[in-house]
Protein backbone atom coordinates (compact mmCIF):
# COMPACT_ATOMS: atom_id res chain seq x y z
CA UNK A 1 0.00 0.00 0.00
CA UNK A 2 1.89 3.29 -1.18
CA UNK A 3 1.83 5.67 1.82
CA UNK A 4 0.64 8.97 1.85
CA UNK A 5 3.60 10.83 3.13
CA UNK A 6 6.68 11.96 0.84
CA UNK A 7 9.60 10.23 0.60
CA UNK A 8 11.06 13.40 0.62
CA UNK A 9 9.77 15.09 3.37
CA UNK A 10 12.38 15.44 6.47
CA UNK A 11 12.70 16.85 9.73
CA UNK A 12 15.94 18.79 10.81
CA UNK A 13 17.09 18.77 14.71
CA UNK A 14 14.67 21.95 15.26
CA UNK A 15 11.81 20.10 13.89
CA UNK A 16 11.45 22.60 11.01
CA UNK A 17 10.09 20.60 7.52
CA UNK A 18 12.47 20.27 4.44
CA UNK A 19 11.74 18.69 1.28
CA UNK A 20 15.00 17.15 -0.38
CA UNK A 21 13.26 17.34 -4.26
CA UNK A 22 12.91 21.51 -3.41
CA UNK A 23 15.92 21.38 -1.22
CA UNK A 24 14.20 23.87 0.78
CA UNK A 25 12.23 24.48 3.63
CA UNK A 26 7.96 23.61 3.13
CA UNK A 27 5.44 24.02 5.21
CA UNK A 28 3.62 20.00 5.14
CA UNK A 29 0.19 21.77 6.06
CA UNK A 30 -0.11 23.78 2.80
CA UNK A 31 1.76 21.64 0.40
CA UNK A 32 0.23 18.02 -0.25
CA UNK A 33 3.39 16.72 1.35
CA UNK A 34 1.19 14.40 3.48
CA UNK A 35 -1.74 13.53 0.97
CA UNK A 36 -2.01 12.71 -1.89
CA UNK A 37 1.96 14.22 -2.75
CA UNK A 38 1.95 12.06 -6.30
CA UNK A 39 0.16 15.19 -7.06
CA UNK A 40 2.69 17.79 -6.22
CA UNK A 41 4.85 19.88 -8.85
CA UNK A 42 7.76 19.54 -7.68
CA UNK A 43 7.51 15.45 -6.57
CA UNK A 44 6.04 15.65 -10.69
CA UNK A 45 9.40 17.44 -11.70
CA UNK A 46 11.57 15.40 -9.92
CA UNK A 47 9.86 12.45 -11.12
CA UNK A 48 10.07 13.26 -14.56
CA UNK A 49 13.67 14.21 -14.35
CA UNK A 50 14.48 10.42 -13.56
CA UNK A 51 11.94 8.94 -16.40
CA UNK A 52 14.33 8.51 -19.19
CA UNK A 53 17.13 5.80 -18.59
CA UNK A 54 21.04 6.08 -19.89
CA UNK A 55 20.37 3.08 -22.41
CA UNK A 56 17.03 5.38 -23.68
CA UNK A 57 19.21 8.28 -24.16
CA UNK A 58 21.88 6.15 -25.79
CA UNK A 59 19.76 5.10 -28.35
CA UNK A 60 18.23 8.85 -29.04
CA UNK A 61 21.55 9.92 -29.88
CA UNK A 62 22.27 7.35 -32.37
CA UNK A 63 19.26 7.94 -34.39
CA UNK A 64 20.24 11.75 -34.32
CA UNK A 65 23.35 10.81 -35.81
CA UNK A 66 21.84 8.55 -38.40
CA UNK A 67 22.10 11.12 -41.62
CA UNK A 68 19.30 10.12 -44.36
CA UNK A 69 21.08 10.06 -48.20
CA UNK A 70 19.43 12.28 -50.95
CA UNK A 71 17.44 9.63 -52.36
CA UNK A 72 15.88 8.98 -48.96
CA UNK A 73 15.33 12.61 -48.63
CA UNK A 74 13.64 12.97 -51.95
CA UNK A 75 10.39 10.73 -51.23
CA UNK A 76 10.06 12.02 -47.74
CA UNK A 77 9.70 15.66 -48.72
CA UNK A 78 7.49 15.07 -51.54
CA UNK A 79 5.67 13.31 -49.30
CA UNK A 80 5.36 16.07 -46.30
CA UNK A 81 4.04 18.43 -48.69
CA UNK A 82 1.21 16.32 -50.04
CA UNK A 83 0.37 15.73 -46.53
CA UNK A 84 0.41 19.66 -45.87
CA UNK A 85 -1.46 20.89 -48.96
CA UNK A 86 -4.24 17.97 -48.05
CA UNK A 87 -4.23 18.75 -44.38
CA UNK A 88 -3.32 22.47 -43.82
CA UNK A 89 -6.71 23.67 -42.41
CA UNK A 90 -8.63 26.76 -43.49
CA UNK A 91 -8.76 29.81 -41.83
CA UNK A 92 -12.62 29.39 -41.60
CA UNK A 93 -12.13 26.44 -39.55
CA UNK A 94 -8.92 28.28 -37.70
CA UNK A 95 -11.32 30.71 -36.41
CA UNK A 96 -14.23 28.06 -35.44
CA UNK A 97 -11.66 26.44 -33.26
CA UNK A 98 -10.34 29.33 -31.66
CA UNK A 99 -13.96 30.36 -30.99
CA UNK A 100 -14.88 26.97 -29.39
CA UNK A 101 -11.46 27.34 -27.18
CA UNK A 102 -12.69 30.96 -26.53
CA UNK A 103 -16.04 29.80 -25.45
CA UNK A 104 -15.01 26.94 -23.40
CA UNK A 105 -12.72 29.25 -21.43
CA UNK A 106 -15.49 31.56 -20.85
CA UNK A 107 -17.44 28.77 -19.47
CA UNK A 108 -15.00 27.53 -17.70
CA UNK A 109 -14.11 31.13 -15.61
CA UNK A 110 -18.07 31.64 -15.07
CA UNK A 111 -18.24 28.42 -13.44
CA UNK A 112 -15.34 28.72 -10.83
CA UNK A 113 -16.84 32.05 -10.46
CA UNK A 114 -20.48 30.36 -9.79
CA UNK A 115 -19.05 27.71 -7.81
CA UNK A 116 -17.09 30.41 -5.37
CA UNK A 117 -20.05 32.21 -4.89
CA UNK A 118 -22.03 29.12 -3.68
CA UNK A 119 -19.49 27.97 -1.77
CA UNK A 120 -19.50 30.69 -0.10
CA UNK A 121 -23.16 31.19 0.07
CA UNK A 122 -23.42 27.53 1.37
CA UNK A 123 -21.15 27.84 3.88
CA UNK A 124 -22.86 31.34 5.05
CA UNK A 125 -26.19 28.89 5.21
CA UNK A 126 -24.90 26.24 7.03
CA UNK A 127 -23.62 28.47 9.65
CA UNK A 128 -26.97 30.17 9.95
CA UNK A 129 -28.25 26.88 10.74
CA UNK A 130 -26.43 25.66 13.09
CA UNK A 131 -27.10 28.69 15.06
CA UNK A 132 -30.72 28.14 14.36
CA UNK A 133 -30.73 25.11 15.33
CA UNK A 134 -29.18 25.25 18.37
CA UNK A 135 -32.08 27.92 19.48
CA UNK A 136 -34.81 25.50 18.28
CA UNK A 137 -33.65 22.53 19.74
CA UNK A 138 -33.71 25.04 23.29
CA UNK A 139 -37.24 26.28 22.73
CA UNK A 140 -38.07 22.47 22.26
CA UNK A 141 -36.63 21.46 25.61
CA UNK A 142 -38.64 24.33 26.83
CA UNK A 143 -41.61 23.29 25.14
CA UNK A 144 -41.01 19.65 26.65
CA UNK A 145 -40.66 20.83 29.94
CA UNK A 146 -43.99 23.01 29.77
CA UNK A 147 -45.86 19.88 28.36
CA UNK A 148 -44.59 17.72 31.75
CA UNK A 149 -45.61 20.08 33.71
CA UNK A 150 -48.98 21.06 32.52
CA UNK A 151 -49.78 17.02 32.61
CA UNK A 152 -48.52 16.87 36.09
CA UNK A 153 -51.38 20.05 36.66
CA UNK A 154 -54.18 17.43 34.91
CA UNK A 155 -52.89 14.34 37.26
CA UNK A 156 -53.53 16.60 40.51
CA UNK A 157 -56.36 17.60 38.72
CA UNK A 158 -57.78 13.99 38.76
CA UNK A 159 -56.68 13.67 42.36
CA UNK A 160 -58.59 16.68 43.51
CA UNK A 161 -61.51 15.26 41.83
CA UNK A 162 -61.83 11.92 43.37
CA UNK A 163 -61.33 13.70 46.72
CA UNK A 164 -64.13 16.24 46.11
CA UNK A 165 -61.74 18.92 46.46
CA UNK A 166 -62.97 20.90 43.57
CA UNK A 167 -66.61 21.08 41.74
CA UNK A 168 -67.56 19.34 38.55
CA UNK A 169 -67.81 22.86 36.67
CA UNK A 170 -64.77 23.81 37.68
CA UNK A 171 -62.61 20.85 37.29
CA UNK A 172 -64.02 20.19 33.76
CA UNK A 173 -62.62 23.68 32.60
CA UNK A 174 -59.30 23.66 34.22
CA UNK A 175 -59.20 20.35 32.52
CA UNK A 176 -60.59 21.46 29.28
CA UNK A 177 -58.11 24.73 29.34
CA UNK A 178 -54.81 22.80 30.38
CA UNK A 179 -55.36 19.72 27.80
CA UNK A 180 -55.80 23.00 25.03
CA UNK A 181 -52.62 24.45 25.81
CA UNK A 182 -50.85 20.96 26.27
CA UNK A 183 -52.01 20.09 22.95
CA UNK A 184 -50.90 23.11 21.22
CA UNK A 185 -47.84 22.96 22.56
CA UNK A 186 -47.36 19.22 21.19
CA UNK A 187 -48.31 20.82 17.95
CA UNK A 188 -46.23 23.10 17.93
CA UNK A 189 -43.17 20.76 18.74
CA UNK A 190 -44.14 18.40 16.61
CA UNK A 191 -43.75 21.23 13.89
CA UNK A 192 -40.19 22.34 14.94
CA UNK A 193 -39.34 18.52 14.95
CA UNK A 194 -40.45 18.29 11.27
CA UNK A 195 -39.00 21.44 9.99
CA UNK A 196 -35.86 20.74 11.80
CA UNK A 197 -35.67 16.74 10.06
CA UNK A 198 -36.68 18.70 6.18
CA UNK A 199 -33.85 20.98 6.38
CA UNK A 200 -31.49 18.53 7.83
CA UNK A 201 -32.15 16.37 4.81
CA UNK A 202 -32.34 18.98 2.53
CA UNK A 203 -28.45 20.86 3.58
CA UNK A 204 -26.95 16.75 3.88
CA UNK A 205 -25.64 17.36 0.41
CA UNK A 206 -24.72 20.79 0.41
CA UNK A 207 -22.73 20.25 3.79
CA UNK A 208 -21.24 17.06 1.87
CA UNK A 209 -19.68 19.67 -0.74
CA UNK A 210 -18.68 22.21 1.76
CA UNK A 211 -16.99 19.89 3.42
CA UNK A 212 -15.43 17.93 1.40
CA UNK A 213 -13.72 21.21 0.08
CA UNK A 214 -12.09 21.73 3.20
CA UNK A 215 -11.30 17.98 3.93
CA UNK A 216 -8.13 17.19 1.96
CA UNK A 217 -6.23 20.73 3.96
CA UNK A 218 -7.69 19.32 7.03
CA UNK A 219 -6.50 16.05 6.36
CA UNK A 220 -2.76 17.05 5.97
CA UNK A 221 -2.85 19.47 9.15
CA UNK A 222 -4.10 16.92 10.85
CA UNK A 223 -1.46 14.19 9.77
CA UNK A 224 0.75 17.20 10.77
CA UNK A 225 -0.47 17.62 13.57
CA UNK A 226 0.13 13.60 14.42
CA UNK A 227 3.69 14.17 13.70
CA UNK A 228 3.82 16.77 16.38
CA UNK A 229 2.38 14.19 18.87
CA UNK A 230 4.75 11.67 18.24
CA UNK A 231 7.55 14.33 18.11
CA UNK A 232 6.45 15.58 21.66
CA UNK A 233 5.73 11.95 23.12
CA UNK A 234 9.72 10.59 21.71
CA UNK A 235 10.69 14.01 24.10
CA UNK A 236 9.22 13.05 26.81
CA UNK A 237 7.02 16.11 27.05
CA UNK A 238 3.42 13.84 27.39
CA UNK A 239 2.86 10.96 29.60
CA UNK A 240 1.76 7.61 27.12
CA UNK A 241 -1.94 7.56 28.04
CA UNK A 242 -2.46 11.52 26.45
CA UNK A 243 -0.57 10.81 23.68
CA UNK A 244 -2.47 7.64 22.96
CA UNK A 245 -5.96 9.20 23.80
CA UNK A 246 -5.02 12.40 21.47
CA UNK A 247 -3.65 10.16 19.28
CA UNK A 248 -6.78 8.38 18.79
CA UNK A 249 -9.42 12.01 18.54
CA UNK A 250 -6.63 13.06 15.62
CA UNK A 251 -6.75 9.54 13.68
CA UNK A 252 -11.08 9.26 14.61
CA UNK A 253 -11.23 12.68 12.62
CA UNK A 254 -8.63 11.75 9.61
CA UNK A 255 -10.88 8.65 9.50
CA UNK A 256 -13.94 10.87 9.22
CA UNK A 257 -12.71 13.03 6.42
CA UNK A 258 -11.46 10.49 3.86
CA UNK A 259 -14.61 8.54 4.21
CA UNK A 260 -16.62 11.84 3.34
CA UNK A 261 -14.32 12.49 0.76
CA UNK A 262 -15.22 9.32 -0.31
CA UNK A 263 -18.95 9.69 -0.27
CA UNK A 264 -18.58 12.55 -2.75
CA UNK A 265 -16.34 11.85 -4.87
Amino acid sequence: MQSDICPALYRDEKGNFYCTYADREVDPGIMPCLSNYWECPIYIKAQREGIISKEEEKEVVVEEEQIPTEEQIAPEVEEITEVEEVTKPKVEIEEEVLDKLREIQEEIIYLNKSWEEYENSAKDLLERWMELRDEAYQILHGIESSIESHSRELEELEIRKRLNLISDELYQDIKNETQETVDRYIAFKNEIKKFIDNIERLILPHYKRVKASEAKPDIAKLRLSLMKLEQIYKEGKIDEATYSRIKEEIQNEITKLERLLEEVT
